[in-house]
């Protein structure tokens, strides 16, 4: 090994261990929890889901008890109030 591949091999090693580094912070970056859920409790997503499968299937009024047991879950969640008031626009429920 000569004196003048030693500087060329630790800047190859150095960019090595940084490309190492950044590629596990990146791999870390989408989990929010260990359980996998997105951050959200088991009885919402559980409901959420079930509510997901009813609107596809055209069952509106399973979505809509589905879509009101995720709001016993989280009353703050946007997204329910949101496929709620969609359900009501659909059925023609407003005033």
């Amino acid at each position: 090994m000569t004196l003048r591949s030693l500087p060329f091999q630790m800047a190859l090693w150095c960019g090595f261990m940084a490309l190492l580094n950044s590629c596990a912070l990146i791999g870390d970056a989408g989990k929010t929890d260990e359980s996998g859920l997105g951050g959200v409790d088991g009885a919402f997503h559980n409901a959420f889901y079930k509510a997901q499968v009813a609107k596809l299937k055209g069952d509106r009024e399973g979505a809509k008890e589905a879509l009101l047991s995720c709001l016993d879950a989280t009353p703050d969640e946007a997204v329910v109030h949101y496929d709620l008031a969609r359900l009501d626009r659909d059925a023609e429920h407003w005033t």
